[in-house]
């Protein structure tokens, strides 16, 4: 039996001591050192990629920040041209409601000297009826 005969140790021995010294040599001073320079440049090129990427999220953060003071001012801009925008419109409302009074009270004058007390009596009546729509106007209005 070939595996019994301690003859042929000697041969496979070195053989295997021979492969096995050239291959560790191999990997130990080719493929260990390139793999080694691949991660450290890969760790340095994520490492840029991460402060990059932190620096432009500092960046967002003061423009986001900064959106947030122009929006305030801006939403109080927009709050004071509302309000000028409600009273001007509240003063002109006011104005017409006058001028519409103002011709309605002529109008009443005008019918009772012309002595047409039915005209005027149903007039009279819808007084009532008239405050109640401008009521209702101005409620809609606000």
């Amino acid at each position: 039996m070939p595996q019994l005969n301690f003859s042929v140790y000697l041969p496979q021995i070195v053989w295997f001591v021979g492969i096995f010294g050239c291959f560790f040599a191999l990997v130990k001073y080719a493929i260990l050192p390139n793999l080694f320079l691949i991660k450290t440049s890969r760790d340095d090129l994520i490492n840029g990629y991460i402060q990059q990427a932190e620096q432009n999220n500092s960046k967002i953060k003061a423009l986001e920040a900064k959106i947030a003071a122009i929006n305030i001012a801006t939403n109080e801009q927009i709050q004071q041209i509302i309000a000028e925008a409600e009273k001007k419109a509240k003063h002109k409302f006011d104005e017409a409601i006058k001028q519409i009074d103002e011709e309605y009270r002529r109008e009443l004058k005008q019918i009772a000297s012309t002595g047409d007390a039915e005209q005027a009596k149903t007039i009279e009546a819808l007084n009532p009826l008239i405050d109640k729509i401008t009521a209702q106007i101005l409620e809609k209005l606000k």
